[in-house]
């Protein structure tokens, strides 16, 4: 069966005031058969209503098209996608660069694990041209998440001080999409692995923050 014609069980209807529940269950069910369609044109509002129990006139009371629930799964992959960054973050104990690290490592894990989801986030495709603005400063907050570590790692050595974080945080920010999105498109070159990369980059950071040693006079 399609996600248009796939029958599923009738689901009971909310009483009064419980209307934010339906939009919660529409919202997880449809991420979840992003995650499985990967792909967002695959995804319709009829199949949707089917897998929720639902008939479809009763999604618009909450969307009134695909893409205004695109848009709000959208907002719901950044927060997720920025609290998995802040979560690897908080398991890192005291090292600047240790924390980093994990943080890099679940930015891969979502873009390998969830590849339609993050190519939403990146891309913006099937969305409205004009994003919310509710939905630029989820994206944003992810970024300040990633500067924020930045800026961590560069007060650990004399050497950050001559760097900016924004910049260097920017410039982490088109490895890691790189690692994600190119092997995509190119999927027989032998890449080496992601983590592999990335941790090759940050200890190149971290050679660069820390004070050179100094030589010896010789007599």
């Amino acid at each position: 069966m399609t996600p248009d014609t796939q029958a599923a069980p009738a689901r009971t209807r909310n009483r009064r005031g419980e209307g934010g529940l339906l939009r919660e269950d529409l919202l997880v069910t449809a991420s979840r058969m992003l995650d499985e369609l990967g792909d967002a044109e695959l995804l319709s509002l009829r199949g949707l209503a089917a897998e929720v129990g639902i008939a479809a006139p009763s999604i618009y009371r909450h969307f009134p098209d695909k893409a205004s629930l695109l848009v709000a799964v959208v907002e719901r992959s950044f927060v997720e996608f920025d609290a998995a960054m802040r979560a690897a973050r908080d398991g890192g104990g005291d090292d600047a660069f240790g924390r980093l690290r994990l943080a890099c490592h679940a930015y891969l894990r979502f873009g390998r694990e969830r590849p339609a989801h993050y190519r939403f986030l990146f891309s913006g495709l099937g969305l409205p041209q004009e994003a919310p603005e509710f939905m630029r400063e989820s994206g944003r907050s992810a970024f300040d998440t990633l500067v924020g570590m930045v800026e961590d790692c560069l007060a650990t050595g004399p050497g950050g001080a001559d760097l900016d974080g924004f910049t260097v945080a920017t410039e982490l920010w088109a490895m890691l999409h790189g690692l994600v999105d190119l092997p995509i498109g190119n999927p027989g070159f032998p890449w080496a692995s992601d983590e592999a990369v990335n941790d090759a980059a940050l200890a190149r950071l971290r050679s660069s923050v820390k004070p050179r040693a100094r030589r010896r006079r010789t007599t």
